[in-house]
């Protein structure tokens, strides 16, 4: 059986955002420019999207309190630029910055998806496919439960869980893709044993087929994962046991 993960080739991580503008934000540019007062919005060479708060406010329905709170609460994380930058006394902020509530990430398109999920460390990512037809709500229950034993087995580590179920292409059930990050030492062959085993045993004798590897960035899974959520609403989520709300 083919082990590696296909990536479609069409999800490739891109060079740039459509509506933004690919910059390089140095310190001697933001001297110059907070000096004629100049509004900085647009991609960094990192791919990521900062926005000014007003703009970012009105164009995904996040309270402007909501994203002040989130600052407060980010700017002492290592990864803080990942979420905001602060350009003379303003801040302009990613997709990021609106965590993991679903309320906040209603308004995102597939590709300001993939520039939310970017801002978070990932170490695994995987695909679930079931030998009887599962129905979108089994499917997701499927996630629920590997997360909820994820997060027993590793009570002291800082999991972050993204799953989206997607319907075969022959229309006979749902399959699931994920992506783990567990900011952690946790050996890889332990963690693989037990999304394995947690997901192997299903009811009604429906086992599953799950294909595992480490993250790598480079292969940008996470537009392989996003293609499709615009097509089922529910069928999706992020999961954490130590995020804010």
């Amino acid at each position: 059986m083919k082990t590696k993960i296909d990536h479609q080739t069409d999800y490739k991580k891109p060079r740039s955002v459509s509506h933004g503008v690919k910059i390089r934000i140095e310190d001697k540019d933001i001297a110059r420019a907070t000096e004629f007062g100049l509004n900085i919005t647009g991609v960094t060479a990192n791919g990521i999207l900062y926005l000014p708060l007003p703009l970012f406010s009105d164009k995904y329905k996040v309270s402007y309190s909501t994203l002040c709170r989130n600052i407060e609460k980010l700017k002492f994380r290592r990864s803080a630029w990942n979420y905001f930058i602060k350009v003379g006394n303003r801040y302009y902020v990613s997709c990021g910055v609106v965590a993991n509530r679903k309320k906040h990430t209603g308004h995102f398109s597939n590709t300001e998806y993939a520039q939310w999920l970017q801002c978070y460390h990932w170490d695994i990512v995987g695909s679930v496919s079931y030998s009887a037809s599962y129905s979108e709500l089994a499917a997701r229950k499927s996630m629920e439960k590997l997360f909820q034993r994820l997060s027993r087995q590793y009570d002291n580590k800082a999991l972050v869980f993204f799953y989206v179920s997607e319907p075969n292409p022959a229309g006979d059930g749902w399959h699931n893709h994920f992506l783990l990050g567990y900011q952690g030492e946790i050996q890889y062959s332990d963690i693989k044993s037990l999304i394995e085993n947690t997901l192997r045993a299903e009811k009604f004798g429906n086992k599953s087929i799950t294909k595992l590897e480490p993250y790598d960035s480079n292969e940008y899974y996470i537009g392989y994962v996003v293609k499709k959520i615009h097509e089922a609403k529910d069928g999706y989520d992020f999961l954490s046991n130590h995020l804010m709300n």
